[in-house]
């Protein structure tokens, strides 16, 4: 790949959040099946400790990636554009977090609704209504609580093992990035080579006009004027 090629797929910002967050979720989902598989699994073992070697290798390998798309005369504006890659990032994790907990609150709120319709004669004649929900409400409360606090900590451990690894690269950035005056370099020689080929172009044509105006002129010697 040469250089205009390279200079071409500049890194984009845009795309290295959005794979960091794609790569995150598969993380997540992953961790998410395994800890279906038993309840004695911590949930450190199945989130927190994937989640931050996910963040570091994903990290280290977007930002080295980036930066052989970019030049050494942009090493400020990329250090700047990584920079701010794990501040967004963790608050998208966050805010998907909350967003994923009130849409469960609400599934839980229905399939509740939906069983305590099926029992609520036995309920009353019981006298269990007011205990029922008391009890229901409550253990609500801890879920969300206790899944807003996973949600809060996984944001956390993604932003501090991604900006580790940010501070890390950032001084090695310069050995990463491209060389201004190779693509200086090989924009001049393909300049070179458009004039070189207009040059050819050019002297051809002087060379066709000479030809023709010799014919033109052997014509009119060759003509009898003294007719």
């Amino acid at each position: 790949m040469n250089n205009i090629e390279k200079k071409e797929k500049r890194f984009s910002i845009g795309t290295m959040i959005s794979t960091e967050i794609v790569l995150l979720y598969l993380v997540l989902r992953i961790g998410d099946i395994v800890a279906q598989t038993s309840e004695n699994i911590s949930v450190v073992l199945t989130r927190y400790i994937p989640i931050a070697i996910a963040s570091l290798i994903i990290t280290f390998f977007l930002i080295r990636s980036g930066a052989k798309k970019s030049f050494k005369s942009e090493q400020d504006l990329f250090i700047k554009k990584i920079m701010i890659v794990p501040v967004i990032v963790a608050v998208i994790v966050l805010l998907y977090g909350f967003y994923s907990v009130r849409t469960n609150t609400a599934k839980f709120n229905q399939k509740y609704d939906d069983l305590y319709n099926s029992y609520s004669d036995l309920y009353n004649k019981y006298n269990l209504n007011n205990k029922i929900q008391t009890e229901y409400k409550k253990i609500l409360e801890e879920a969300k609580k206790k899944a807003k606090l996973s949600w809060i900590i996984t944001s956390i451990v993604y932003f501090t093992s991604s900006m580790i690894t940010t501070l890390f690269m950032k001084n090695k950035i310069n050995n990463l990035l491209e060389d201004d005056d190779m693509y200086v370099s090989e924009e001049s020689n393909n300049t070179h080579n458009k004039v070189q080929i207009l040059d050819d172009n050019d002297e051809k044509t002087v060379d066709d006009v000479n030809i023709t105006k010799g014919k033109d002129n052997t014509t009119v010697q060759d003509i009898k004027w003294d007719l």
